[in-house]
């Protein structure tokens, strides 16, 4: 029995193939292939993303309207829950207000448990800052980066009229901090504050509000039934700013994950379908060599590189043109603000994903189909 080296196999490889058309024909559908795979892949991991962070980092999620207004003993009790990390009477989640060094900005309150630097007289903003009112009609020039304005202080002001007569109100605020308004399901111009800060707003423009209504923020979205029957027990009605629907995302998962495993298969199909055409073609010439001596593992070998090689150079296009495809996106998307709650973006799942259907499968079907090929003829191993 001969045994080949690996440097044998790339020499008889370099000699015996050359890229005919069946070869490129090959590769293109790899290309192909591949780049569908990475695709579908970072639209199902998008869909994942937004999902999770509107079910479980939505601050509107999380957020419930309780009615009628909590007696102070009882709003003393919902607070030894662990879940429930504030309470306030609020029947407005936001305000509109102008500040000296920006033009318009959404204030509204967030709880420090979550956000540690928010004290008093504190603002955090979000990573890409808007400070406009409409957002339909920004441009990528209108972005400030959160990070240059940390340690500014602003002063923000807004008016109401009653009895004819403006009332204006005043107040500083540094900001201390950014966030990722997009994890939070905000906008780019909600900037957050304290909940007091927030509240010397809110009887400010509603000084005599006789509203019943209280906002109650709960830690995580899966706590919001616990809560709600909590309040339930004491007598009050509640209802999330955000309802969620659990029915339709529950459904759009399976959809997204049943596409992925159909098109997995079918890939799996199509790859084994190529290769054993071109296999069949090379029946012959696979038995020469095995009469020849050769081993069944040596002759997998040759034919294992030669798909490999294209396979390693289809993951390549794929990789470069998948970047391509991405900058194009991204670059699309930052000019429509709605868009970016979508994270669009390869990591390391992608790789191990596109590596399997590139490297793993044809080494899989090319030991197979040479294995029958062999035996069907009764060589004897």
């Amino acid at each position: 029995m001969i045994i080949m080296a690996f440097k044998d196999l790339l020499m008889l490889y370099k000699k015996n193939r050359q890229f005919k058309q069946r070869q490129i024909f090959f590769l293109i559908i790899m290309v192909v292939i591949l780049l569908l795979s990475s695709i579908i892949i970072s639209l199902n991991d998008s869909i994942f993303n937004y999902i999770n962070n509107l079910t479980r980092n939505s601050l509107d999620a999380r957020t419930l309207s309780v009615f009628p207004a909590p007696s102070e003993t009882d709003i003393e009790k919902l607070k030894e829950n662990k879940h429930i990390l504030s309470i306030n009477k609020q029947s407005v989640t936001s305000f509109l207000v102008h500040s000296d060094k920006f033009e318009d900005i959404i204030i509204r309150p967030a709880n420090s448990t979550m956000f540690n630097n928010l004290t008093n007289n504190s603002l955090i903003c979000p990573k890409e800052f808007v400070p406009k009112y409409n957002m339909s009609e920004i441009t990528k020039k209108d972005i400030i980066n959160g990070k240059e304005i940390i340690d500014t202080n602003i002063k923000i002001s807004l008016s109401k009229k009653a009895n004819d007569i403006y009332n204006s109100y005043e107040k500083e605020f540094k900001i201390v901090d950014t966030y990722d308004n997009y994890k939070y399901m905000l906008d780019n111009n909600v900037c957050l504050t304290s909940y007091e800060d927030f509240n010397d707003i809110y009887n400010f423009y509603y000084p005599d509000s006789n509203s019943e209504t209280y906002r109650l923020f709960v830690d995580d979205v899966k706590n919001i039934d616990e809560v709600s029957h909590l309040l339930d027990d004491f007598g009050y009605v509640s209802s999330p700013l955000l309802e969620v629907n659990y029915a339709s995302i529950i459904f759009l998962l399976i959809i997204t994950i049943v596409i992925f495993i159909i098109f997995t298969i079918l890939i799996y199909i199509l790859i084994k379908f190529n290769i054993k055409k071109e296999l069949n073609k090379k029946e012959e010439e696979i038995l020469l060599y095995k009469s020849m001596g050769y081993e069944k593992r040596d002759i997998i070998k040759i034919y294992t590189i030669e798909y490999l090689v294209l396979c390693l150079i289809a993951l390549g296009i794929t990789y470069f043109l998948s970047i391509i495809i991405l900058i194009i996106i991204n670059t699309i998307k930052s000019n429509y603000m709605s868009f970016k709650m979508f994270s669009i973006k390869y990591d390391f799942k992608e790789i191990i994903v596109l590596f399997v259907i590139g490297i793993i499968y044809p080494s899989i079907i090319i030991k197979q189909k040479i294995k029958k090929i062999i035996e069907k003829r009764k060589i004897i191993l």
